[in-house]
């Protein structure tokens, strides 16, 4: 049972109304402010949604339960993680916290790979999630955890979605230049809108990826 939905209802709704302010904002010519809120709302939705999804990572391998893999199975899951972990230099705090959780069985390498990225205050390590292209970002670790590809979700068309993705990471660069240089937006009003619906989009396709398989588990 992953207790989960209580979490995810307040996840949600701190999103929406931080989206209802990126319009307001946008409506008021505020548009800096509007590139940075959807930024911050994008980092946080889907660092959160990753944390309280823990029990639901690599669904890939036998539903997650990778020390319960056959061994052939097993020895190249725990390659593939152990490769991510060493590109976002974590191998060896997992290493250490292999050690004490190994006793959980099961459920061993999944404890281990969480208390090496979240500590007992669940604040992040390793991780970027202001980042979309790199080993500790975003999408790379929607891809290794959930076998979750983000840059193909935010239409419909795939061809349009990797334009919103490249427009995206643009943002995220805009973001970046006028909060360390004060630069002046080149983004529209319209560009702006247009990405926060693809976003919204995004948002719904990778709850329904994730979330989906293990609805009747979820409480």
């Amino acid at each position: 049972m992953v207790p989960i939905k209580g979490q995810l209802s307040e996840i949600l709704e701190v999103y929406h109304a931080h989206e209802e302010k990126i319009r307001s904002l946008v409506k008021q010519g505020y548009k800096e402010e509007a590139v940075i809120l959807t930024v911050t709302i994008f980092e946080v939705f889907f660092r959160d949604l990753f944390r309280i999804t823990h029990e639901l990572w690599f669904p890939q391998h036998l539903g997650g339960s990778i020390d319960c893999l056959p061994i052939v199975q097993n020895i190249a899951a725990k390659k593939e993680i152990r490769d991510y972990l060493e590109k976002i230099k974590a191998y060896s705090d997992f290493l250490g916290n292999y050690y004490v959780f190994q006793v959980q069985g099961y459920e061993a390498t999944k404890l281990s790979i969480y208390y090496t990225l979240f500590d007992e205050k669940e604040k992040m390590y390793y991780l970027n999630f202001q980042n979309l292209s790199e080993d500790n970002g975003v999408r790379k670790t929607y891809k290794i955890f959930f076998n979750v590809d983000l840059m193909l979700l935010l239409d419909t068309d795939e061809n349009k979605s990797l334009e919103k993705w490249a427009e995206l990471s643009k943002l995220f660069k805009e973001r970046h230049a006028i909060v360390h240089k004060g630069k002046v937006t080149d983004f529209s009003e319209q560009n702006i809108l247009e990405l926060l619906d693809s976003l919204d989009y995004l948002k719904n396709q990778v709850l329904n990826k994730i979330l989906t398989p293990f609805s009747g588990s979820i409480t």
